[in-house]
Protein backbone atom coordinates (compact mmCIF):
# COMPACT_ATOMS: atom_id res chain seq x y z
CA UNK A 1 0.00 0.00 0.00
CA UNK A 2 1.26 3.45 -0.78
CA UNK A 3 0.38 4.83 2.66
CA UNK A 4 2.70 2.66 4.70
CA UNK A 5 6.35 1.84 4.83
CA UNK A 6 5.58 -1.81 5.59
CA UNK A 7 6.12 -4.35 2.86
CA UNK A 8 3.12 -6.59 2.40
CA UNK A 9 3.09 -9.74 0.32
CA UNK A 10 0.15 -11.34 -1.40
CA UNK A 11 -0.76 -14.77 -0.11
CA UNK A 12 -0.30 -17.36 -2.85
CA UNK A 13 -2.57 -20.35 -2.44
CA UNK A 14 -0.10 -23.17 -2.88
CA UNK A 15 0.89 -26.00 -0.63
CA UNK A 16 4.08 -25.10 1.19
CA UNK A 17 3.19 -21.41 1.33
CA UNK A 18 0.01 -21.69 3.36
CA UNK A 19 -0.58 -23.92 6.34
CA UNK A 20 -3.89 -24.59 8.01
CA UNK A 21 -4.00 -23.39 11.60
CA UNK A 22 -7.33 -24.34 13.06
CA UNK A 23 -9.25 -21.07 12.58
CA UNK A 24 -7.51 -19.84 9.44
CA UNK A 25 -4.30 -19.76 7.47
CA UNK A 26 -0.86 -18.51 8.24
CA UNK A 27 1.89 -17.52 5.83
CA UNK A 28 5.56 -18.37 6.23
CA UNK A 29 7.37 -15.31 7.56
CA UNK A 30 4.15 -13.49 8.41
CA UNK A 31 3.32 -12.10 11.83
CA UNK A 32 -0.30 -11.58 10.76
CA UNK A 33 -2.48 -12.20 7.73
CA UNK A 34 -5.63 -10.32 6.73
CA UNK A 35 -7.26 -11.91 3.70
CA UNK A 36 -4.60 -11.74 0.99
CA UNK A 37 -2.39 -9.21 2.77
CA UNK A 38 0.16 -9.72 5.51
CA UNK A 39 2.49 -8.03 7.96
CA UNK A 40 5.88 -9.71 7.99
CA UNK A 41 7.97 -10.68 10.99
CA UNK A 42 10.85 -8.68 9.53
CA UNK A 43 8.84 -5.47 9.26
CA UNK A 44 7.51 -5.76 12.81
CA UNK A 45 11.09 -6.25 14.04
CA UNK A 46 12.24 -3.22 12.06
CA UNK A 47 9.55 -1.00 13.59
CA UNK A 48 10.30 -2.27 17.11
CA UNK A 49 14.01 -1.55 16.62
CA UNK A 50 13.17 1.98 15.45
CA UNK A 51 11.06 2.55 18.55
CA UNK A 52 13.86 1.21 20.78
CA UNK A 53 16.43 3.50 19.17
CA UNK A 54 14.24 6.59 19.18
CA UNK A 55 13.04 5.97 22.74
CA UNK A 56 16.66 5.75 23.90
CA UNK A 57 17.51 8.97 22.09
CA UNK A 58 14.59 10.66 23.84
CA UNK A 59 15.88 9.35 27.20
CA UNK A 60 12.74 7.27 27.74
CA UNK A 61 13.37 5.30 30.93
CA UNK A 62 11.76 2.01 30.02
CA UNK A 63 11.39 -0.11 26.90
CA UNK A 64 9.43 -3.37 26.96
CA UNK A 65 10.25 -5.24 23.77
CA UNK A 66 7.46 -7.81 24.10
CA UNK A 67 4.78 -5.22 24.81
CA UNK A 68 6.07 -2.97 22.02
CA UNK A 69 6.08 -5.88 19.58
CA UNK A 70 2.48 -6.82 20.33
CA UNK A 71 1.26 -3.23 20.24
CA UNK A 72 3.04 -2.71 16.91
CA UNK A 73 1.53 -5.87 15.43
CA UNK A 74 -1.93 -4.80 16.62
CA UNK A 75 -1.56 -1.40 14.98
CA UNK A 76 -0.21 -2.76 11.70
CA UNK A 77 -2.89 -5.44 11.45
CA UNK A 78 -5.64 -2.92 12.21
CA UNK A 79 -4.15 -0.74 9.47
CA UNK A 80 -4.73 -3.53 6.94
CA UNK A 81 -8.39 -3.73 8.03
CA UNK A 82 -8.79 0.02 7.69
CA UNK A 83 -7.39 -0.06 4.17
CA UNK A 84 -9.93 -2.76 3.33
CA UNK A 85 -12.65 -0.48 4.72
CA UNK A 86 -11.44 2.28 2.38
CA UNK A 87 -11.95 -0.01 -0.60
CA UNK A 88 -15.23 -1.47 0.64
CA UNK A 89 -16.85 1.85 1.55
CA UNK A 90 -15.34 4.05 -1.13
CA UNK A 91 -13.69 6.32 1.44
CA UNK A 92 -11.31 8.97 0.15
CA UNK A 93 -8.30 10.01 2.21
CA UNK A 94 -5.57 11.62 0.12
CA UNK A 95 -1.95 12.25 0.97
CA UNK A 96 -2.81 15.94 0.88
CA UNK A 97 -5.46 15.34 3.54
CA UNK A 98 -2.93 13.54 5.73
CA UNK A 99 -0.29 16.24 5.28
CA UNK A 100 -2.80 18.96 6.14
CA UNK A 101 -3.92 17.07 9.25
CA UNK A 102 -0.36 16.60 10.47
CA UNK A 103 0.46 20.25 9.85
CA UNK A 104 -2.62 21.31 11.83
CA UNK A 105 -1.60 19.15 14.78
CA UNK A 106 2.00 20.38 14.65
CA UNK A 107 0.82 23.99 14.53
CA UNK A 108 -1.84 23.82 17.23
CA UNK A 109 -0.23 21.36 19.65
CA UNK A 110 3.53 21.65 19.05
CA UNK A 111 4.06 25.32 18.15
CA UNK A 112 5.17 24.29 14.68
CA UNK A 113 7.86 21.89 15.92
CA UNK A 114 7.48 18.65 13.93
CA UNK A 115 10.40 17.07 15.80
CA UNK A 116 8.41 17.36 19.02
CA UNK A 117 5.49 15.51 17.45
CA UNK A 118 7.84 12.74 16.34
CA UNK A 119 9.27 12.52 19.85
CA UNK A 120 5.81 12.32 21.43
CA UNK A 121 4.90 9.67 18.87
CA UNK A 122 7.55 7.40 20.35
CA UNK A 123 7.39 8.31 24.03
CA UNK A 124 3.62 8.73 24.39
CA UNK A 125 2.13 6.44 21.74
CA UNK A 126 4.86 3.95 20.81
CA UNK A 127 4.93 5.08 17.17
CA UNK A 128 8.27 5.67 15.42
CA UNK A 129 8.80 8.75 13.28
CA UNK A 130 8.68 6.66 10.10
CA UNK A 131 5.07 5.67 10.87
CA UNK A 132 3.61 9.00 11.92
CA UNK A 133 2.12 9.49 8.45
CA UNK A 134 0.43 6.08 8.56
CA UNK A 135 -0.86 6.81 12.06
CA UNK A 136 -2.59 10.02 10.95
CA UNK A 137 -3.90 8.39 7.78
CA UNK A 138 -5.53 5.72 9.93
CA UNK A 139 -7.12 8.39 12.12
CA UNK A 140 -8.57 10.11 9.06
CA UNK A 141 -9.87 6.80 7.70
CA UNK A 142 -11.59 6.13 11.02
CA UNK A 143 -13.10 9.63 10.99
CA UNK A 144 -14.41 9.10 7.47
CA UNK A 145 -15.73 5.64 8.33
CA UNK A 146 -17.44 6.92 11.46
CA UNK A 147 -19.04 9.78 9.55
CA UNK A 148 -20.50 7.29 7.09
CA UNK A 149 -21.65 4.75 9.67
CA UNK A 150 -23.04 7.23 12.22
CA UNK A 151 -23.44 10.72 10.75
CA UNK A 152 -23.46 13.42 13.41
CA UNK A 153 -23.00 10.94 16.27
CA UNK A 154 -20.99 11.67 19.41
CA UNK A 155 -17.38 10.35 19.62
CA UNK A 156 -18.29 7.36 21.82
CA UNK A 157 -21.00 6.19 19.41
CA UNK A 158 -18.74 6.75 16.42
CA UNK A 159 -15.95 4.70 17.99
CA UNK A 160 -18.38 1.89 18.87
CA UNK A 161 -19.73 1.81 15.30
CA UNK A 162 -16.21 1.74 13.88
CA UNK A 163 -15.23 -1.14 16.16
CA UNK A 164 -18.36 -3.11 15.25
CA UNK A 165 -17.67 -2.59 11.57
CA UNK A 166 -14.00 -3.61 11.80
CA UNK A 167 -14.93 -6.70 13.83
CA UNK A 168 -17.38 -7.80 11.14
CA UNK A 169 -14.93 -7.00 8.35
CA UNK A 170 -12.14 -8.84 10.14
CA UNK A 171 -14.25 -11.97 10.50
CA UNK A 172 -15.18 -11.79 6.83
CA UNK A 173 -11.59 -11.55 5.62
CA UNK A 174 -10.14 -13.67 8.39
CA UNK A 175 -7.41 -12.31 10.63
CA UNK A 176 -4.72 -14.80 11.59
CA UNK A 177 -1.97 -14.02 14.06
CA UNK A 178 1.16 -16.16 14.26
CA UNK A 179 0.62 -18.29 17.41
CA UNK A 180 3.82 -17.10 19.08
CA UNK A 181 2.25 -13.64 19.40
CA UNK A 182 -1.26 -14.63 20.50
CA UNK A 183 -4.67 -14.33 18.84
CA UNK A 184 -6.78 -11.60 17.30
CA UNK A 185 -9.54 -10.03 19.39
CA UNK A 186 -12.13 -8.96 16.82
CA UNK A 187 -14.09 -6.78 19.23
CA UNK A 188 -11.02 -4.65 20.03
CA UNK A 189 -9.15 -5.10 16.74
CA UNK A 190 -6.02 -6.00 18.65
CA UNK A 191 -3.67 -8.88 19.42
CA UNK A 192 -4.42 -10.65 22.70
CA UNK A 193 -1.37 -12.40 24.20
CA UNK A 194 -1.48 -16.15 24.59
CA UNK A 195 -2.79 -17.52 27.87
CA UNK A 196 -0.02 -17.56 30.43
CA UNK A 197 1.74 -14.59 28.86
CA UNK A 198 1.59 -11.88 31.52
CA UNK A 199 3.05 -9.22 29.23
CA UNK A 200 0.16 -7.11 27.98
CA UNK A 201 0.77 -4.61 25.17
CA UNK A 202 -0.37 -1.11 26.06
CA UNK A 203 -1.01 1.58 23.47
CA UNK A 204 -0.11 5.09 24.47
CA UNK A 205 -2.58 7.96 24.42
CA UNK A 206 -3.76 9.31 21.09
CA UNK A 207 -1.67 12.13 19.69
CA UNK A 208 -5.00 13.84 18.99
CA UNK A 209 -6.88 13.76 22.35
CA UNK A 210 -10.59 12.91 22.25
CA UNK A 211 -10.43 12.13 18.55
CA UNK A 212 -13.20 9.63 17.68
CA UNK A 213 -10.82 8.10 15.16
CA UNK A 214 -8.28 7.09 17.79
CA UNK A 215 -7.47 3.41 17.98
CA UNK A 216 -8.95 1.36 20.78
CA UNK A 217 -6.59 0.34 23.60
CA UNK A 218 -5.16 -3.15 23.52
CA UNK A 219 -7.16 -5.44 25.83
CA UNK A 220 -5.66 -7.47 28.64
CA UNK A 221 -5.84 -11.27 28.32
CA UNK A 222 -8.90 -12.87 29.84
CA UNK A 223 -8.44 -14.52 33.21
CA UNK A 224 -8.25 -18.28 32.91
Amino acid sequence: MSSTRLRRTAVVVTLGVLTLAGCGTTQAGAASVVGSESVSDADVATVVNEIRTQAAAASQATFDERATTLATLSRETRHLLLEQAVLREGLVVTQGDVDTFINQVVTTSYSGDRAKLDQDGVTKAGIPASEITQYFRDLLIQRALGAKLAPGADPATTTAKNNEYLAKLGKEFGVVIAPRFGTWDYAQSAVVPSQGDLTVPQTGPSLVPNDPGASAPVPAPSAS
